[in-house]
């Protein structure tokens, strides 16, 4: 969970934005708990992420607390919780207009973008397939078309010259 944290103000940092731009923490979009049998994994609070120097909302409500998140859940319920999410952020943004950065695990690419460009769930050994293909970093972009709200997945962002640094290894990362 760390190198959400990081990735997340480090990608804030290179922008110029991390004295302005909070981390809201959403645990909706946590991974599939299916794959947590012995119980969800500890997570650092919010308190103590502020004392490590992360510019985190302590304002922000989630759609979901970690106490309302479902232990049994099927890799279907990961689909819908992780397009609820979605539709939730977008939703609450909407007046705002400008970008929402999301930065989970690998399934969060599939999961939050599949249902709402209009995709069906896949099945279960093509989930797996699929998120096991997402390179570290690895981008996606979705656009909402104002004409007809709908979102599509936009081209890939290797052909948009994006590049950040990751300070804490030194390493330049393009993509």
């Amino acid at each position: 969970m760390r190198k959400l944290f990081d990735t997340s103000h480090d990608f804030i940092g290179t922008q110029g934005l991390e004295k302005v731009v909070k981390i809201r923490i959403e645990p909706s979009i946590f991974e599939f708990l299916g794959w947590y049998d012995k119980g969800l994994p500890y997570f650092v609070n919010t308190e103590s992420l502020v004392a490590f120097g992360f510019n985190i909302d302590t304002n922000y409500k989630p759609l979901l607390s970690l106490e309302r998140l479902q232990q049994d859940e099927n890799y279907t319920d990961y689909y819908q919780r992780s397009f609820n999410v979605t539709k939730y952020l977008s939703n609450i943004h909407q007046n705002e207009g400008g970008n929402i950065l999301v930065v989970g695990h690998a399934g969060t690419l599939e999961v939050c973008t599949r249902q709402i460009t209009g995709m069906p769930v896949r099945p279960y050994a093509e989930f797996n397939a699929t998120i096991r293909k997402v390179p570290y970093l690895g981008l996606a972009m979705i656009e909402k078309e104002a004409s007809s709200s709908s979102f599509e997945i936009q081209g890939s962002l290797e052909k948009k010259k994006f590049s950040f640094h990751l300070f804490r290894n030194s390493k330049k990362i393009s993509c």
